[in-house]
């Protein structure tokens, strides 16, 4: 039995939807891997200049975290700290997940939940449970970076593809009230 989605239900506004990409994490290095979404979004942010991202969570690794994204002059990114996601869910489009090993990660279904598209590595036996592969998000092949990028890069080129995950996430959602 998957863990519930905490939250109320609340209505979807996709018109409230900005160009953004959202990663929400503890900054621990084992699990985490929060310099694969560095790396990833290095790949990426040249060809899609008007999208952002947004970087939220704290931890061991957050100073280092941070020298990272300066060392690989990163543009478009912002990196929040720990703080609340609920605000963020609300304007994001795509929520990137790098971790190498997962539970039953809430963080998906609170995204899917406000029709935030979900990426993730298949690094975890809950995440088909989750994501439905090109419905309601992505599957990415364990830690291959190169094909991390190119899907995220699809996603933010294709907005009708975008729309419909994110609707299809809504509804997948649902099975975790």
């Amino acid at each position: 039995m998957p863990n519930p989605i905490p939250f109320e239900k609340v209505e979807v506004d996709l018109s409230k939807k900005e160009k953004q990409v959202l990663f929400v994490s503890r900054m621990l290095y084992a699990q985490k891997r929060p310099d694969f979404i560095l790396y990833i979004w290095e790949k990426v942010y040249k060809y899609h200049k008007d999208w952002k991202l947004i970087v939220l969570g704290d931890g061991p690794y957050f100073s280092h975290f941070k020298n990272l994204a300066q060392k690989l002059k990163l543009r478009n990114i912002e990196i929040k700290g720990f703080v609340d996601p609920l605000d963020y869910y609300e304007r994001a489009s795509i929520l990137c997940m790098t971790s190498t090993y997962e539970g039953f990660p809430m963080t998906l279904n609170e995204c899917m939940q406000r029709a935030v598209v979900p990426m993730a590595f298949n690094s975890f036996a809950a995440l088909t449970d989750i994501i439905d592969n090109n419905v309601n998000g992505c599957i990415i092949k364990p830690f291959d970076l190169d094909e991390y990028a190119a899907k995220l890069s699809s996603l933010i080129s294709n907005e009708t593809v975008l729309r419909r995950f994110a609707l299809n996430a809504v509804k997948k959602s649902e099975s975790f009230e």
